[in-house]
């Protein structure tokens, strides 16, 4: 059975919020207050969420556990879609990666009958699936995910190949990327590079990403 949090609880607004916002993670204080609850209450509140995998606990880079997005949460999409991201929602990143599908597909001269499962047998004909009647649909986006993102950043950060180099970076992604960087530079070829985030000449919608070292 697929976990379905009440309407208005504090499970159901934070999967809410995390689907607009895949790439945060909250701890369980900040995630009372963003609510309106004890941070206290949270493992119970959440507990449903954890064990449908809807959301993982972890720790961040400073040891603090935090709830992320499960990998259940993708799959499973609300009844509704959610209303439009709220402010610090985090957007599709402008050059996402497209599939490749073949130039042309052939018709598929096949019918399929449809095989019920789990159901009585009933003397109505078998219906049929017509495979020409399916629309194959090309370009579609990859889908965001954390991972996908953050090897973007992993990229970013790989183009900085020299101490005294920068890049200016769009505001809303500032806490992301500073998971990014903290990841990138724990990793054994990029211990000794550091980095840090400064105003942009570019003003207040940018930030600048500088290596330092």
């Amino acid at each position: 059975m697929i976990y379905t949090p009440r309407d208005g609880s504090v499970a159901d607004r934070y999967l809410t919020w995390l689907r607009a916002n895949p790439l945060e993670e909250l701890t369980a204080l900040e995630i009372a207050q963003r609510f309106g609850t004890s941070s206290a209450s949270i493992p119970a509140l959440l507990a449903s969420a954890l064990q449908s995998k809807m959301l993982t606990r972890q720790r961040d880079a400073q040891g603090n556990m935090v709830y992320i997005a499960g990998p259940e949460l993708a799959r499973v999409r609300p009844a509704q879609a959610p209303a439009a991201a709220k402010e610090g929602a985090v957007p599709v990143l402008t050059a996402a990666t497209t599939l490749t599908w073949p130039a042309e597909v052939p018709p598929l001269d096949l019918v399929i009958p449809v095989m019920a499962t789990g159901k009585p047998a009933s003397k109505s004909p078998t219906p049929l699936l017509d495979l020409n009647a399916i629309t194959v649909r090309r370009g579609i986006p990859a889908p965001v995910t954390r991972e996908s993102i953050q090897r973007a950043f992993f990229k970013l950060l790989d183009r900085l190949d020299a101490p005294s180099s920068g890049a200016d970076v769009q505001s809303h992604y500032r806490a992301p990327l500073q998971r990014a960087i903290r990841q990138y530079v724990a990793q054994a070829p990029h211990q000794d590079k550091r980095f840090c985030l400064l105003p942009s000449d570019q003003g207040k919608a940018f930030f600048l990403l500088y290596r330092e070292a």
